[in-house]
């Protein structure tokens, strides 16, 4: 899963490794959060996380991330931000999905 932003793009790269931002001319990969599964994943302004456990903000300045909302319903499927918002679609059995939305928390 690949999520672009203007400073460059951004990608999960499995437990062991975590999101990890790679610059647009390619010659720079650097790691943003480690050791954490976050699929999808959504940037604008922030980066935003899915996890079993939930929605989670991940701070560019490596602080611990915030926790945002539960999903109960099942795994996120999708995830989009702008910059006041959180937009997600969760799975939520046989041949159901749910949207869901949350105004974001300043940064």
């Amino acid at each position: 899963m690949l999520a672009v932003s203007q400073d460059g793009v951004y990608f999960y790269d499995g437990l062991q490794r975590g999101v990890r931002k790679l610059t647009f001319d390619l010659q720079r990969e650097s790691s943003v959060f480690g050791g954490a599964v976050c699929s999808p994943l959504a940037v604008f302004d922030r980066i935003l996380c899915a996890q079993v456990g939930g929605l989670f903000d991940i701070p560019h300045s490596g602080t611990a991330p915030r926790f945002l909302a539960s999903e109960r319903a099942g795994p996120i499927t999708a995830l989009a931000v702008t910059a006041s918002r959180a937009y997600w679609v969760a799975d939520n059995g046989a041949d159901q999905l749910l949207v869901r939305a949350i105004t974001l928390p300043e940064p």
